[in-house]
């Protein structure tokens, strides 16, 4: 365990659990290995926030392919800093506007990851009101 991935991830195992179960029970959620150029650097997750939001009270929807949210990690220390994060953002949004009929995406960063809400924000994420999650209306 890295200190940089335990801090926002602490159990790699769920992760590697839904990964492992993504034809099963997480099979609304998509996988995707960050690459820069040939050299893994990260792993996302993007959902259906209808099936994953069940277990959260901070956002709620009412019927499923409406809203999607995501989770990104940089795994490797070297990329960190460099503006992956953003850049990170754009292409997972792109691949949920390209991917589903989804028509918002709803994102809540750790409180304390000011890096992950500034590669949000810079990609066009509105925050809202309460302060503690950002969301993008799909046109």
């Amino acid at each position: 365990k890295q200190p940089h991935i335990a801090k926002w991830f602490p159990d790699p195992d769920d992760w590697l659990n839904k990964i492992h179960e993504r034809n099963g029970i997480y099979s609304w959620t998509t996988h995707f290995m960050i690459l820069h150029g040939e050299t893994p650097m990260g792993v996302c997750q993007y959902y259906d926030w209808f099936e994953y939001g069940k277990s959260e009270t901070w956002y709620t929807v009412d019927v499923p392919h409406h809203t999607f949210s995501f989770d990104y990690l940089i795994g490797d220390k070297n990329y960190l800093g460099k503006g992956h994060g953003k850049e990170i953002v754009g292409l997972v949004t792109d691949a949920i506007q390209q991917g589903t009929k989804g028509k918002a995406i709803v994102l809540k960063p750790e409180e304390d990851n000011e890096a992950s809400k500034r590669a949000i924000a810079a990609n066009g994420y509105e925050l809202q009101n309460s302060g503690n999650y950002f969301i993008l209306q799909i046109p």
